[in-house]
């Protein structure tokens, strides 16, 4: 929620991806991982990405189990947190990743990809299910 860019810039993508997909968003979870559970609090983490959308999902959780996350997908993150300020710099990957229903990781998207690109990508894999 204190990310400057890349949050804020997902978070509208994934707004824009489910109104191209119409109906068919409906078939598709979005969920945002914060990996800055001391500041985003799930009841503030919730409020956050419900501002761009109610149907996105925000979750968080403490840094073992967010580490744990991260390493399954080749992601990173580092928090800048020096106890001294609560305006501190978290470093993450911005890659958005798709998964299937069984929960495999199928597909990435790297930060800057066009949402028309995601959209079409998706569509093409909702219809060869």
């Amino acid at each position: 929620t204190y990310c400057p860019d890349f949050c804020p810039t997902t978070l509208t993508d994934y707004r824009l991806v489910m109104r191209a997909l119409g109906e068919d968003a409906d078939k598709v979870a979005f969920v945002f991982i914060s990996v800055d559970p001391k500041r985003d609090t799930p009841e503030l983490l919730n409020a956050y990405v419900a501002r761009f959308d109610p149907n996105i999902v925000g979750i968080t959780g403490d840094v073992e189990t967010l580490r744990k996350v991260a390493d399954e997908f080749g992601a990173f993150f580092q928090s800048a947190d020096n106890g001294e300020s609560p305006y501190y710099m978290v470093d993450h990957t911005a890659t958005k990743f798709l998964m299937n229903p069984d929960g495999l990781w199928v597909a990435q998207y790297a930060y800057g990809t066009a949402v028309d690109v995601m959209v079409e990508d998706l569509k093409q894999r909702l219809a060869a299910q």
